[in-house]
């Protein structure tokens, strides 16, 4: 970029010079456009300045492609998909967000989700599961114009209430995002793409699934598909 802009200033310099041994008469509009010229090459110069100042092209979230994105959706869909044909595996590729284990002490568990927050909930029967049960928190990636924000996603929220497994909504979170780039005038003259009123995005929005391993005796009440 600052090559093209060096070569600028040299094309103009040399038209000025030229212009300044043309004829008397058209001294005034003369200055006038080497006013207008040079007010335009300093403030080029001024701003590539000033460009050294900015940020550069960095982000602190982990930045996938669009091939990428499909690919994480499609992962989300074959396990979703297979879970509703019964079969869920725990190294699923998915993200793990958090795991609980909570003790019960009878022979019946109910399951109960709050303000009308809707998760997908899979259990297990596992004669390896004493007086116990585990939960695990899976999440597909949200990603939001290429940025995996996943890691910005509230969590989650339960207790054991007696023998009632209760579920409660994530807590709401704010995500402030900005994207600097480059002015007009350094766009004419660099290899910057100018795209004017872009509104292209891509990304995904994450489900969210709890994976429930219980005793094989434990009797469950409440929204849920048993698996394996």
């Amino acid at each position: 970029m600052m090559v093209a802009i060096i070569l600028l200033i040299l094309v103009i310099a040399a038209v000025v010079s030229q212009l300044s041994k043309s004829k008397k008469k058209a001294r005034i509009g003369m200055k006038t456009t080497r006013f207008l010229l040079l007010g335009y090459v300093g403030l080029l110069i001024l701003f590539a300045g000033a460009s050294w100042l900015l940020p550069t092209n960095s982000s602190s979230f982990e930045m996938m492609s669009e091939e990428e994105v499909e690919k994480s959706m499609e992962l989300q869909d074959k396990v979703m998909n297979e879970a509703f044909r019964g079969s869920f595996e725990e190294e699923n590729g998915l993200d793990v967000v958090e795991k609980w284990n909570f003790p019960i002490t009878g022979d019946e568990l109910g399951i109960t989700t709050l303000n009308d927050y809707y998760v997908q909930v899979f259990i297990e029967k596992s004669p390896d599961m004493g007086k116990e049960i585990q939960v695990t928190h899976y999440s597909g990636k949200t990603i939001v114009n290429g940025m995996d924000l996943t890691d910005k996603k509230g969590a989650i929220q339960m207790e054991m209430q007696g023998n009632k497994l209760e579920i409660m909504n994530p807590s709401h979170v704010a995500v402030n995002l900005a994207e600097i780039s480059s002015g007009f005038p350094f766009q004419q003259f660099s290899s910057e793409k100018v795209e004017w009123f872009s509104g292209g995005s891509y990304g995904n929005i994450g489900m969210d699934v709890l994976y429930i391993k219980a005793p094989e005796g434990l009797k469950i009440e409440g929204e849920a598909l048993y698996v394996n």
